[in-house]
This record gives structure tokens, sequence and C-alpha cells, in this order.
């Protein structure tokens, strides 16, 4: 086995042990570079409590332990820090790239070009490319001479449920927030938080929970226009919370020469990975808090993700009729649907279900709702959604995503669906209590209705806040069209989705298989 090949100025080596990022134990003690890699350490010989201690740490994070005849690789439960390693079990790397020259076969896969092309993410292990593998979500991986084994120390599904009044999850929501803003105060220190404030709740969530830490130095943006529906009340939350708020205003000329720049190109293929869609939508405003000196560099960027799914924003009544039994079939269905509508997704179904197998063998009693956010939160929310932090990393900024700590994850699969379908207690809490205390209390039906709207393609709509951002979808969309030089098809929200990735399959066909 060969040493890794790591790429992030970020990972801290010592006693044998590479590690990036940051955990907190359950008692909110932070730990960080050399002091969490002398923590893991303490367990790194035996693999079972290895994985007991990794399930119990909540943070961003990933690592590679290298014991003797074998190497450990492992993330956390998001896999918020990509890892990567070939299939001989020989090399690995936090650079995909950098692997396809130890390998024999470089070959795309086609299934996967296809699924990564419609979905926005390449499912389970694999990567676009034969031979080149990814450590997924809550996984580890053992590699030794001749083997590989994989297992997995946290499933994404819900496996009790309590019973409790709305008045007792507030409480209990209300103590998890309370720990949340202490751990947040304590990974941010003295440093500038930066938070992409839309008019959403996930994002207001986190407002109110630096301004709960005490933390002063915050700025927030978003970006759009000054009569969008969405900036009115990202105005709004920020000036009541006592926050300092800029509009990072969009036109079309400034749109061209962000997206037509040659530094978009390499945050593409940083964001890539051979895994993941590369997320476009705050990379403008990110690159304009950098080039204008709005923040230190070492400032730390919270965005929003993705509290809603925890909240149950993707159960609807469809998978609560089938709530009591796992149909097999209608959950396939279900998933082609969301992610493959485009495609003819028979020769997916074996790896779907694959995953699903592994999934429902870690618990009993298994609905259609909990498997169906499984595969989302392992497969769309860890490598389309949360992998959209590689824009802050790329213009030099730290992160943090406070949302998906352990507390609200074990808090939520533990709520009765009932209190979960279509968000009914998530918002309940949030207009009612979390937000209500500082009066921003902000209703946005007009967003709902948009995003309704949006995935039935609908295009033109008279509302400014609505035209806006479609517009800037079809704006951008022709900018990097003609950058990558990709032929538009004429359906704008396909064109929008798929024209970055052609490209990065288009140059990595041409300058890593081919060369």
């Amino acid at each position: 086995m060969n040493s890794p090949k790591l790429f992030s100025q970020e990972w801290t080596f010592l006693n044998e042990i590479w590690f990036r990022g940051y955990f907190f134990t359950s008692d909110s003690k932070l730990y960080e570079g050399d002091a969490a890699v002398e923590y893991i350490k303490m367990v790194s010989t035996d693999f079972k409590k290895l994985k007991e201690l990794l399930k119990s740490l909540s943070g961003s994070f990933a690592g590679i332990i290298h014991n003797e005849n074998e190497n450990i690789l492992f993330t956390d439960r998001l896999r918020s820090i990509p890892l990567f390693y070939s299939s001989d079990g020989e090399n690995t790397s936090d650079n995909a790239y950098e692997l396809i020259q130890y390998i024999e076969e470089k070959e795309i896969v086609k299934i996967s070009e296809k699924e990564f092309l419609n979905s926005g993410f390449v499912s389970s292990f694999r990567t676009i490319i034969k031979n080149i593998l990814q450590v997924e979500a809550s996984q580890v991986v053992q590699l030794g001479n001749g083997f590989i084994k994989t297992s997995y120390y946290y499933v994404h599904l819900p496996n009790r449920f309590s019973n409790k009044r709305f008045n007792d999850y507030y409480n209990e929501l209300d103590k998890i927030f309370d720990i949340i803003s202490l751990r947040v105060r304590k990974f941010v220190k003295n440093r500038t938080v930066i938070i992409p404030l839309s008019g959403g709740y996930d994002s207001r969530t986190i407002a109110v929970i630096a301004k709960k830490a005490g933390i002063k130095d915050v700025l927030c943006y978003t970006y759009g226009q000054s009569t969008d529906l969405e900036t009115v009340i990202s105005k709004k939350v920020a000036r009541k919370l006592g926050f300092k708020w800029i509009l990072v205003k969009e036109s079309k000329d400034e749109l061209h020469e962000t997206f037509s720049g040659s530094d978009f190109i390499a945050y593409s293929k940083l964001s890539f990975n051979l895994v993941s869609r590369p997320s476009a939508q705050d990379y403008n405003a990110v690159k304009f808090i950098f080039n204008n000196k709005l923040a230190p560099t070492d400032s730390v960027i919270i965005p929003g993700h993705s509290m809603d799914l925890l909240g149950g924003s993707h159960i609807t009544n469809l998978y609560m009729n089938y709530s009591n039994e796992l149909n097999l079939e209608l959950l396939l269905k279900s998933i082609e649907k969301k992610y493959y509508n485009n495609i003819d997704c028979e020769e997916n179904k074996s790896a779907i279900r694959s995953f699903l197998s592994r999934s429902i063998s870690s618990v009993k009693n298994v609905s259609l709702y909990s498997v169906f956010d499984s595969y989302n939160v392992f497969n769309r929310q860890a490598k389309y959604i949360v992998n959209s932090v590689r824009v802050y990393e790329f213009w030099g900024y730290n992160w943090m995503i406070p949302l998906w700590d352990n507390l609200l994850m074990d808090f939520w699969y533990s709520v009765d669906v009932k209190y979960r379908v279509n968000n009914k207690l998530l918002n309940s809490y949030l207009l009612n209590q979390l937000f209500y205390k500082y009066d921003i209390t902000f209703v946005k039906k007009e967003l709902n209705l948009f995003n309704k709207l949006v995935n039935v393609g609908v295009r033109v709509l008279k509302t400014g806040s609505f035209k806006g951002r479609i517009l800037r979808r079809d704006i951008v969309t022709k900018i990097l069209a003609e950058k990558f030089e990709i032929p538009l098809s004429g359906n704008p929200f396909y064109d929008w989705w798929t024209v970055p990735m052609k490209a990065m399959i288009r140059d990595l066909n041409k300058n890593e298989i081919n060369n």
C-alpha cells in the first residue's frame, strides 16, 4: 500500500494517522488537528471501538489510519470531506483525479455517466471512472494486502419513535439548539461568520444560532434583485438580528465575467471529483465577497444545509400510505422518478437494490418513506448539497454545517412520521418558538409556490422575484454553454442542470482518459 496522496493543506499527520476537519464529543468538547488525532489514536487498533467512537462524534471530518498491513479510511456521517481509493486498495487520495494514473483500465462507466447527468451524483461507492471508488457517508473502508472491506458505523434510517406532544418536542429542540449554538461559538472562536441568508427557514435558523451564540461579527448575504421576495425577507431577518447584510446584484455582464473565467473551470473540477455536479448557486456571491475583501480570509461560512429534509420535507402522503410496509417496487419507482426520470433506469436497479438491501438489513420495521429519505441523504445530500461547500474552500474560507449536527439527526429520526410529513413539527416550532422570540416569523408562501412551478417547468411568470431567479439560471446556462462549448438542447431546465456536467465528462475524456 502506498502513502495517501492528499492535496488539501488542511490535513494533519501524526502517529500514522491523517486527519482533516473537526468534531465534538457528546459533552461538546471540540477536537481539531493534533488533538483530534490523539483522540482517535486511542481506539485506532480496535476496529469495533473505532466504529463506536466515529458514531458518537459530531462534526465534519475524514481520516486515514495506517495500521500494520492495512489502511483504514473513514468519513463523517455526511461525507462532507471526500476520500477515494483504487479498487486494488493500493492508492488513496482526497482528489479522485490523482488516482487515474494508478489504474490500468482508464474507462468511464457509461451507466455511471447516465446516472451522473440525470441525478447530479454517482450513487453508492462508485465514481464515474471504473476502478476508482469513493468512501461513502458514515463508512469505514479497510484496505489490506489483497482485500477491501467496507462497513457503516451509522445508517440514516429512523428505527425508533418517541410518543411525545408538540410542547415536549419544542422543549427538546430548544435544548438541542442551545447546545448547537455553544458548539458553533467554540468552532468559530473570534472569527467572522458569513451566512448565505435566503428567504427560507434553514438559513434563517443559522442566523438565529449565530445570534444565540453571541457572535457579533456576522455578514449575511443574498443575491439577485432588490425587489426579489427572497431578498426582502433576507434583509428583514438580518436587520432584526442586528447583522450586517449585503445584496450581491447580478447583472448579465457581471455574471458573464464570473462564469466565463478560468477560475470557475478550476472550481468545477475540484467540486466534480468524478462524483458530484459542480454547484454554481453561491459561486458568484462568494467570489464577490472575496474580491472586495468584505470579510477576513479566515471567516467561517455557515450555510443552512439541510434541516428541511430532516424535518420531513420529502415525506409525502404517498409514502405515508405505505408507511407500515416496505414495497420495494414502489420504492424503486419513487427513486427513479425523483432522480432518474430522463433515462431508462434498468441498468441502475441492481445498484439501487444493493444499497437498499444494505440499509434494510441494519434495522427492523423499515418503512418506505424512511428508506427513500435514506437514499436521499447518502447520495443527493452528501454528494451534491453538502458537497457545495467546495465553493467556500475554493475561495479559501472555512465552513461549518451545524444543521446536520448529530443531535438534530438523532432527534428527527426519532420523531413520529405524522409530525415530520410536510415539515409539520419543524415549521410549527420555527414559527411559534425559535423565530417568534426574535420577531422574524416571515412566511414565504409565494416561494413554496415558486418551487412547485419550477418542478413542472413553468418558466415565465410576471412576479419579479420568480422571473429574476429563472432568468438568472437561463443567463448562467448560456454563459457556461458558451464557455464550455456545449450545445444547448432548447430545454432550459435540462440545460442548466447538465451543461457543467457534460463539460466535466468531455474534459475528463480528453485530458485524463485519452491523454
